[in-house]
């Protein structure tokens, strides 16, 4: 290999350990704690318990880790969350972020984004089914020098599958959906136990 080539092989192999790293860490040396779903202490909210910018339907979860709110469900016809309430998993990791890949990699595509002036690591997975997609969201973001990692999945069932107006109201739903805002709003309710 010649020394032109050897940055390129280096950031290569830098992206995809990184990416890698987002979906198949958990189980790792720094991992300080994951919050496992079917742990989670999920109540409804009501009316007169919930706080200022929690919209009405969402519930409200508990877990050693952290308290956060979240919606009990998308309140569509043609999206569902698989994994629901998202997950929590904080690494002992200073913050960084490592844009590459394709959301059919088996890392999937992680890019930085910004949404409301907060920065987010994000990665999607996606994966076919008989008549879906499955796409699995990980946004990263940093909390007292470590990285919090919130991770959870949409079942996206295709738009062609269905006639006329189905198939129609079907794109409208999946193109007005957007994870990036919907976890934002989850972030901001987090208080950390």
């Amino acid at each position: 290999m010649d020394s032109s080539t050897r940055p390129i092989v280096v950031l290569i192999a830098l992206i995809v350990l990184f990416g890698a790293g987002i979906w198949w860490w958990y189980g790792a040396d720094n991992t300080v704690e994951v919050e496992n779903n079917g742990m989670n202490d999920i109540s409804p909210v009501l009316e007169d318990e919930r706080p200022d910018g929690i919209p009405q339907g969402w519930n409200k979860t508990e877990t050693s880790l952290a308290t956060f709110y979240a919606p009990a469900s998308l309140g569509s016809d043609y999206l569902s969350f698989q994994d629901w309430p998202p997950a929590v998993n904080v690494n002992n990791e200073t913050f960084a972020c490592v844009e590459a890949g394709e959301e059919i990699d088996r890392a999937g595509a992680t890019t930085l984004i910004s949404v409301n002036g907060n920065e987010y690591c994000r990665t999607i997975v996606s994966e076919g089914a008989a008549g879906s997609v499955y796409r699995q969201y990980a946004y990263a973001f940093p909390v007292n020098d470590q990285t919090t990692i919130l991770t959870f999945s949409v079942r996206y069932p295709q738009c062609q599958n269905y006639d006329g107006a189905a198939a129609e109201e079907c794109r409208l739903e999946q193109s007005s959906f957007d994870p990036d805002v919907l976890t934002d709003q989850i972030v901001t309710s987090i208080t950390w136990n």
